[in-house]
């Protein structure tokens, strides 16, 4: 997809999304490859099989936004979007139902934040907090607790 299509699609989301008419973007299976939407409104964007591989979406409203089977290696975390951060390790969780236990939680806690997390006693933190410093990059903003 090129930029100026992504635009275009973005563009009328945010209409959509202002209640100006537009449509909600679907960018289904969609080539999005590297890129930039850092800042970007994607909530309730279906995104189910884009290629995000490499894409920054540091501080993309994500917020409802269909991710799954999207293709996420590489990206740039946001790391306050509950439903990205979910997703990650959703998947990372496999069939485990504690560990999808702990993605379902970050996924309906929208009011906590990162301290509120850590100091929850939750079974798998632990885990959780590993897989996700398997996301983090220099410079992305990742809490300080990810990078220890």
């Amino acid at each position: 997809m090129d930029k100026a299509e992504l635009t275009m699609i973005l563009g009328d989301h945010k209409k959509w999304i202002d209640g100006e008419g537009g449509k909600s973007a679907d960018l289904s299976g969609a080539y999005l490859r590297g890129a930039y939407l850092s800042g970007a409104n994607l909530s309730g964007a279906y995104l189910s099989g884009a290629n995000l591989s490499g894409a920054n979406l540091r501080g993309a409203d994500l917020r409802g936004a269909y991710l799954r089977g999207a293709n996420l290696s590489d990206v740039t975390m946001n790391w306050g979007s509950h439903d990205l951060i979910a997703e990650v390790l959703r998947r990372a969780a496999g069939d485990h139902i504690g560990k999808l236990q702990v993605a379902g939680l970050i996924l309906v806690s929208r009011d906590k934040c990162w301290d509120d997390f850590l100091s929850m006693r939750v079974a798998h933190k632990k885990w959780a907090l590993s897989e996700l410093r398997k996301w983090v990059k220099d410079g992305d903003g990742a809490p300080s607790v990810l990078k220890e």
